[in-house]
């Protein structure tokens, strides 16, 4: 251990939280040693050198440490210098020491450290956990606790949001983005609603999805400068949704068949209210169609319906909000390509819409125009939904994972590449707290921050560093 000169016993309790706090000890507390006697007290200034405030050896340094007893020497904490004076009269402050500051989470390229010199770097309950995930076609996101976002997969339109066209079998840091608090992907590109209620954008932008006024894609994140006050976001095909904080809905991009909800068919660039549309609680954005929870546990959507994904008894196309026909207690939705997925209250589950290779999850494959009970979900047991093109995952409060539906290239997790009808609960994980599901491909957090990926991953889309394909869960190597 490195000899330090430290301030006097009544001194160092008297000023020990200020010091935590501040950059370091003035010239009046450098001075308040225990007096020169001959080294005597405060470890005698080196060697007999006097104290801090006492007779020294002029410009001769000593080491001393202002931060907390015990911590000089651990993590990234050391002792500075302080320097006598050159007439002898007393040491200069204490310059170059360094003490704890809060624990950060590591970033790619630099090396651990730890920050807080408790002798652990990066540990658990720190910000560096990850709490969200989204997936879209063909590309994965996954919110820090830190407000970071992270990407990895296809990224042809900037997706990533990292700056560059070039796609990523690890996550990778989302640029200039900070404060993040939720997040969402859709066919080619991302949204993050911030802490401050405002949303950025970027990626594909051919329909207008991105809302700043172009058709323009971005390779880095923007505000939509238009949105403010916003809880709830989702990504579509080619469009987007944002509930605010009064619960009237905003949307924008492509409204080909109605699924901005504003009566027309004409594309949005930036976006608009849907009129009628309040108590708003969340949205989820399908292929062509979108679908609302309001705060009465009510389900509307509007847009393209001929799969019934509406809900509503039809196969109409509506370009404005109508009520899907039995479902009540709602508290969630995931839209998956074609069909909606409902999460009730007392956790039980409901779905309609197209259920080509079971999606539905009902034990058939007939298309639904209303909605149907989703099998082995009768006793509540449901805490998380996701929709992919084809496919359904849903995570249970025992924190297993059952999956049901189109399997070409294993998303379903279970080894096979064989379809189900009904949920299939996976093994190989567990303790899992939510699910995202992208095209082909499915993700689970779990309440520790590891997120599980399998299904397609010619584009790198489950982050494991490579581009094969997994049946099974494999986690995504996370920084």
């Amino acid at each position: 251990m490195k000899s330090v000169m430290n301030f006097s016993a009544s001194a160092y309790v008297a000023i020990f939280v200020f010091l935590v706090a501040a950059c370091g000890p003035s010239e009046s507390e450098v001075s308040s040693g225990q007096g020169g006697q001959g080294g005597q007290g405060g470890q005698g200034g080196q060697g007999g050198q006097g104290g801090q405030g006492g007779p020294c050896t002029p410009n001769m340094a000593v080491d001393c440490y202002s931060g907390p007893s015990g911590t000089v020497d651990i993590g990234i904490c050391k002792a500075g210098k302080m320097v006598c004076k050159p007439d002898g009269s007393g040491y200069e402050p204490c310059t170059g020491d360094v003490k704890p500051r809060e624990e950060s989470c590591t970033q790619p390229g630099t090396q651990a450290e730890d920050e807080d010199c408790d002798g652990n770097v990066d540990e658990v309950g720190a910000v560096c956990k990850f709490v969200a995930i989204a997936a879209g076609t063909f590309h994965s996101l996954a919110l820090r606790k830190d407000g970071t976002v992270w990407a990895w997969g296809r990224n042809s339109f900037g997706q990533l949001g990292d700056g560059t066209l070039a796609s990523k079998s690890a996550p990778t840091a989302v640029v200039d983005l900070a404060g993040a608090t939720s997040i969402a992907a859709g066919a080619g590109y991302s949204l993050a609603l911030l802490a401050d209620g405002s949303v950025r954008a970027w990626g594909n932008n051919n329909g207008g999805q991105l809302g700043n006024g172009t058709m323009v894609s971005e390779a880095l994140p923007f505000k939509i400068v238009s949105l403010s006050a916003i809880e709830s976001i989702a990504a579509g095909g080619d469009h987007s949704l944002a509930v605010g904080n009064s619960g009237t809905v905003w949307s924008w991009g492509q409204n080909a068949v109605g699924q901005l909800g504003d009566g027309t068919t004409v594309e949005r660039l930036l976006p608009g209210l849907i009129p009628g549309l309040n108590n708003a609680k969340l949205v989820g954005a399908g292929g062509e169609y979108s679908v609302v929870v309001r705060a009465d546990g009510t389900v509307w959507s509007w847009g393209r319906n001929d799969k019934g994904q509406l809900g509503d008894g039809t196969k109409i196309n509506r370009l404005s909000p109508v009520q899907a026909d039995d479902v009540q207690g709602a508290k969630a939705v995931a839209a998956g390509q074609d069909f909606v997925l409902a999460l009730l209250n007392d956790g039980t589950l409901r779905a309609w819409g197209w259920n080509g290779n079971g999606r539905l999850g009902d034990g058939t494959t007939a298309d639904r125009t209303t909605a149907v009970p989703v099998l082995d979900f009768s006793s509540g047991s449901a805490t998380a939904i996701a929709a992919g093109a084809a496919h359904s995952a849903a995570c249970r409060a025992d924190g297993s994972v059952a999956t049901w539906g189109f399997n070409s290239h294993g998303q379903l997790g279970d080894g096979t590449v064989a379809d189900s009808l009904a949920p299939k609960t996976m093994g190989g994980i567990g303790d899992v707290v939510d699910v995202a599901a992208g095209s082909y491909h499915t993700l689970a957090l779990t309440n520790d921050g590891t997120i599980w990926a399998w299904g397609r991953n010619q584009d790198g889309e489950l982050g494991d560093g490579t581009t094969t394909d997994r049946p099974m869960p494999v986690k995504v190597v996370l920084p």
